[in-house]
């Protein structure tokens, strides 16, 4: 057994499943172009297993173009011992990149912390540096607190801005950069304002999920995922999807009002729901919930499915909280509300808005609005972007 793999991509994965959800868009098109396979590392058992179990359409997509890898993470209570075996199991994907001319794409780890070693002995060109969400967050956007913390570093270039903010924040002497290839989702990304970007190929990957391999995967899978989760519950006539959070410490007891509110709102219209709990949402609340509402468990479907799968299917979907998937969902054209309740220190209007409702009534005439839509959302799992040429990067193996 050969220990070094071929040519890849090897991806370094930030431990949130949005990152995974982010990449995979280009994964997916970068395959389809120049066929070259990619290594998911991963060093986080909860990251791993919410995959695993929790997100099968990612897993499965992931697995039709590489591995995924779940590194020693054994020695928790030990952090140095911990860091050492994860430092050393990574050797041998950085080994790949010495040997074979493998690509290793991160998000910000390489740049910081201990595995910025490992940067100084790979080739520039073979390193790739990407936005780490779909939808990245502003320095406009955040809190007073929050814009302490990540202007004060090199933390500053994975924000997004306006030139003029960049500079007012950015920090003197601007930190390194050791890529040679940057992608984004969105021109506004910091890192194409360093000074040094000018000599990295620099991509804007602005519609991931209308890319053409991507959704040439939903549209060839979407009905078989649908089958597999849904079984006897196939093809709801009327159903609404309701995407949750996990329950903030802060405002928790108002987001379990809100879904208590939500419940016996489509309880009474008697509809269907298809719900996609946050890999951390306290589902003891959920079923407490459902179970306070008589006769009304049979209605509810808890799905594992992408929710660009199991929207296709739905007449509407509805938010508690913020989201980026709002963000994403309003990219495909499909229709949600954020039930905010009257509480003002809830989800506030930003630029993923699509209906807010304070009032439940103006919620419940939204939902029944939904419903009698007769247009079917099944297209966007079909819509594609134009395709954008990673050839002359990826598919070169000089």
């Amino acid at each position: 057994m050969n220990i070094f793999p071929q040519r890849k991509i090897i991806v370094i994965l930030k431990n949130k499943i949005i990152s995974f959800d982010s990449i995979l868009p280009i994964a997916m098109e970068i395959n389809s172009q120049c066929n070259i396979n990619f290594e998911f590392v991963i060093w986080e058992n909860e990251t791993y297993n919410s995959i695993v179990d929790d997100n099968i359409v990612i897993k499965e997509m992931a697995e039709s173009i590489g591995s995924i890898n779940n590194i020693i993470t054994f020695y928790k209570r030990n952090n140095i011992i911990r860091r050492f075996f994860i430092m050393l199991s990574l050797t041998r994907f950085f080994f790949s990149s010495l040997l074979f001319g493998s690509y290793v794409l991160h998000f910000g780890s390489l740049d910081t912390g201990p595995l910025l070693v490992f940067s100084k002995f790979i080739r520039r060109k073979k390193i790739v540096l990407c936005e780490s969400a779909l939808h990245g967050r502003y320095i406009e956007e955040l809190t007073d607190d929050a814009l302490l913390v990540n202007t004060s570093d090199i933390r500053i270039y994975q924000l997004r801005s306006s030139k003029k903010l960049f500079n007012k924040y950015k920090q003197y002497p601007a930190p390194r950069l050791n890529a040679g290839v940057l992608i984004a989702f969105h021109q506004d990304w910091n890192w194409f304002k360093h000074e040094d970007a000018a000599h990295a190929n620099r991509i804007v990957f602005s519609d991931a999920r209308k890319s053409p391999a991507y959704v040439e995967y939903l549209s060839s899978n979407c009905k078989r995922f649908i089958e597999k989760d849904f079984a006897d519950k196939l093809y709801f006539d009327n159903s609404i999807a309701i995407i949750l959070g996990r329950f903030d410490i802060r405002y928790g007891y108002i987001q379990e009002r809100l879904l208590s509110d939500v419940m016996n709102v489509l309880s009474e219209i008697d509809v269907n729901i298809i719900m996609k709990p946050h890999i951390y949402c306290d589902m003891n609340i959920v079923h407490s919930i459902i179970n306070s509402i008589p006769n009304f468990g049979d209605n509810v479907h808890i799905t594992k499915l992408h929710p660009q799968i199991f929207s296709s299917i739905c007449s509407g979907v509805v938010f508690i909280n913020n989201s980026f998937i709002r963000c994403e969902l309003k990219d495909l054209g499909v229709p949600y509300v954020q039930y905010r309740g009257g509480y003002k220190e809830m989800p506030h209007k930003d630029s993923c808005l699509h209906h807010m409702c304070d009032d439940i009534n103006d919620f419940k005439n939204v939902i029944n609005g939904f419903l009698e839509d007769t247009l079917l959302l099944q297209n966007h799992t079909k819509c594609k972007s134009k395709k954008i040429n990673f050839r002359s990067i990826f598919c070169n193996k000089s």
